[in-house]
């Protein structure tokens, strides 16, 4: 109807041509799909959706206040021809168990751990600590050049409370899923406090690169004394 100072919501004068879920939207207009941003197209002439590109990305996670298990496998989350490389971020505690240590074994195609015998693991790294009763820090360097079957995530026991998460990076190229001539090699940054009385804050980086000549495809995750995991938090990330 022809007005002149009459807002659209008087329905004397308006009519809906249409009407969304609100926003800068309507129904007459496309929403995209689900995870879509709005994006200049690539003739900077108009808006489209597209997919949001990102060189890190979010391949799987785990989050658990009652894990419940003393062991946890990543298995064929990795894609060699998108990623260049990845980071697994992981904390854990005991909960009420006994402190254990958190070591890992590569695992094959077929879901078999790789080196549970012999001394295909080879190690070289230091550490710092301090315990609460003094003042103290001390250095060291471990190695296991000479190898050993497994390779520590964390190489301290860690304390048996929900007071603490322990928290550990592994990095690693994408040498998984290559020829088996190519040998992993992770490196691996943890820190946080033992199960000693009184307790160690620790901090350890070191590498683990393994050379048993066997096509690996992911990781086993598990505890030295078999006791179960209290609260795990795990993302793995892959970098292109």
């Amino acid at each position: 109807t022809s007005t002149t100072g009459n807002l659209p919501t008087s329905t004397a004068h308006w009519n809906n041509f249409a009407s969304g879920s609100g926003g800068i939207w309507n129904a007459g207009l496309s929403l995209g799909s689900a995870g879509q941003v709005v994006k200049v197209n690539s003739g900077a002439s108009a808006l489209e959706f597209g997919t949001l590109s990102s060189d890190f990305v979010k391949i799987t996670s785990q989050e658990s206040d009652s894990f419940g298990a003393n062991n946890f496998s990543l298995q064929n989350c990795f894609d060699d021809s998108t990623y260049k490389g990845y980071v697994l971020y992981i904390s854990y505690n005991m909960g009420g168990s006994n402190g254990t240590r958190l070591i890992a074994r590569y695992l094959d195609a077929s879901n078999n751990e790789l080196g549970t015998s012999g001394d295909q693991y080879k190690r070289a790294g230091g550490q710092a600590y301090s315990r609460t009763n003094d003042n103290e820090s001390t250095m060291s360097a471990w190695n296991d050049a000479s190898g050993r079957n497994d390779f520590d995530v964390f190489n301290w026991d860690v304390v048996n409370s929900n007071s603490y998460m322990n928290f550990a990076t592994v990095t690693f190229d994408r040498n998984l899923n290559r020829a088996s001539t190519v040998y992993p090699t992770a490196l691996i940054e943890n820190g946080g406090v033992d199960a000693s009385s009184p307790a160690y804050f620790f901090r350890s980086h070191g590498t683990m690169t393994y050379v048993g000549g066997t096509n690996v495809t992911g990781f086993k995750f598990f505890t030295a004394n078999n006791n179960n995991i209290g609260r795990l938090s795990l993302q793995l990330y892959g970098r292109k």
